[in-house]
């Protein structure tokens, strides 16, 4: 490894390790691979152009993102590294192996060894590789290309064949024939190679679930680093890598960071829960149940009225743990309404880039709230108060899923002024204005201000936030944007809506004395 690379590579990573720490434990900490999410980072940069022709990097940089520091302790962000650790932490295979695969490679079309390199890096956990040690023969074919004349009697195991399949799809004929032929042809290689791999984790059964896209690598390297590495949530269209400050050095890498496309590929699922627990006030700490996939809203039985005291409700997650969660106190129609509201069918929140059909969401048979099989879906609780009657209509939903952000997932970003568009069965719109946007511990949940009777018809929108706790699988707070409903503006005589000028001479006119002899 040339000085000037290993040089490159520190100066991207002190750049970039904080965010990428917090943002990967944000995504990852909760199942504990954030190393094998950071490998997967870093490399990505070694792949990308203009470096993806050296495997040699590559290699280094995929392997000291790994070994670099501790990332199991949530507290601590990685350690600086020398360009010295760099050098002494080359993996059993040696230099010569490495440089004989870069041969190989370099005999390749472009795409084919393209394709021969991110099939190694990305396959080994993909639904669509047939073959558990793909990774490790893939490199082994590269190095036997170097040695055609390796021994008959190290072939590989049988199963090889539908891995010879699927990489003769990716490359053109030529080179899939040659890689064919080498990956069936070298055991001994293989084996060798396996070493390389030994402190990589095997996953099987886990789905892979690739975090592909621009918006994550603005959220890797423009992400603030707090107290405990813990990035605040941000607007992630105004998100932007940062540019330029990287030297001569890294120049090229700056091009890989800002253009590149940064996959995360998530080796365990990412957290899919949206739990929320809410207590009434003074609860006792009663334990809070692990939720993966349900939206744990406790709530009473249908239609409440005033007077009903709701039952201890209790939040599930999987039927083999369960737990009691705290009272709440529900959202209740207002008992002096004559006609409710038609029910909601679509919310459309413009800042987020929301329009989604909104599910009806029930109470089960335990008491809870039941959670949007969609991820994509919010969900309105059709028992409570209704969009646009007086009170607190309730809309949840998912902040994350397997496959990244769910519906919710910008609610944080809302801010006062922002609106939320409900269209009702009837054809009918209401237009809710948000007041704030509040992120509470679901510990010391407000219980009275998000449920709690009101005059005027008013919103909620709730999804979870805040840090992931790994003991109690679910996240440890509850974003919350409170909204009213915006008012029909007054209409002049001839029907057009008044605007403030308008309305500052209806004012002035209203406060002038009626008794013409006054103006005299």
């Amino acid at each position: 490894l040339h000085d000037r690379d290993a040089l490159a590579f520190v100066e991207v990573y002190q750049r970039t390790a904080p965010a990428a720490h917090a943002v990967a434990r944000r995504l990852l900490g909760r199942t504990g691979h954030v190393e094998a999410a950071l490998r997967s980072v870093y490399s990505d940069l070694w792949l990308a152009p203009p470096c993806d022709g050296s495997l040699i990097r590559w290699v280094r940089g995929r392997c000291f993102a790994v070994a670099a520091a501790d990332l199991r302790h949530r507290a601590a962000a990685p350690a600086e590294p020398s360009v010295a650790t760099l050098l002494d932490d080359l993996p059993t295979p040696t230099v010569h192996h490495l440089t004989r695969a870069e041969r190989c490679l370099a005999d390749l079309s472009e795409r084919g060894r393209r394709a021969v390199l991110l099939a190694h890096d990305a396959g080994v956990a993909s639904a669509d590789q047939p073959d558990p040690d793909a990774a490790d023969l893939i490199e082994a074919g590269l190095l036997a290309l170097a040695d055609p004349d390796a021994p008959p009697e190290t072939r590989t195991p049988s199963g090889v064949e539908g891995l010879a399949d699927w990489v003769l799809g990716l490359l053109p004929e030529a080179d899939a024939a040659a890689v064919t032929a080498a990956i069936e042809g070298d055991r001994e290689l293989a084996a060798r190679t396996v070493a390389l791999h030994s402190g990589r984790r095997r996953l099987e059964g886990l789905p892979a679930s690739p975090i592909t896209s621009q918006r994550v690598l603005a959220d890797v390297l423009a992400a603030p680093v707090g107290p405990g590495l813990e990035p605040e949530a941000r607007p992630l269209e105004k998100q932007r890598a940062r540019r330029g400050g990287l030297g001569l050095v890294a120049a090229s890498l700056v091009l890989v960071l800002l253009a590149g496309v940064l996959a995360l590929t998530a080796r365990a699922p990412v957290d899919q829960e949206l739990a929320v627990a809410q207590s009434s006030p003074r609860p006792t700490r009663s334990a809070r149940a692990p939720v993966d996939h349900e939206l744990a809203v406790a709530q009473p039985s249908p239609r409440p009225t005033r007077s009903a005291a709701p039952a201890a409700p209790r939040a599930t997650a999987r039927p083999q743990r369960r737990a009691t969660a705290p009272r709440i106190v529900p959202p209740a129609r207002n008992a002096q309404q004559a006609q409710p509201a038609p029910p909601p069918v679509r919310v459309t929140i413009p800042k987020m880039q929301v329009d989604k059909r909104l599910v009806g969401l029930s109470v089960l048979s335990d008491g809870t709230l039941a959670s949007p099989e969609d991820y994509g879906a919010p969900g309105w609780y059709r028992e409570g108060v209704a969009p646009g009657d007086a009170g607190p209509a309730v809309i949840v939903g998912h902040v994350d899923s397997l496959d990244g952000p769910a519906v919710f997932f910008e609610l944080e970003t809302l801010r006062p002024g922002d609106k939320a568009h409900v269209k009702r069965a009837d054809g009918t719109t209401v237009t809710f204005v948000v007041e704030r946007v509040e992120r509470v511990a679901k510990e010391n949940f407000p219980t009275q201000q998000v449920y709690g009777p009101t005059p005027s018809p008013e919103l909620r929108l709730i999804t979870c936030g805040g840090a992931f706790d790994n003991t109690t699988r679910h996240y440890d707070d509850n974003v919350i944007a409170f909204a009213h409903l915006q008012r029909p503006r007054p209409r002049d005589e001839t029907g057009r809506e008044k605007d403030e000028t308008d309305r500052e001479k209806d004012r002035r006119g209203s406060s002038r004395s009626p008794d013409p002899a006054a103006d005299a």
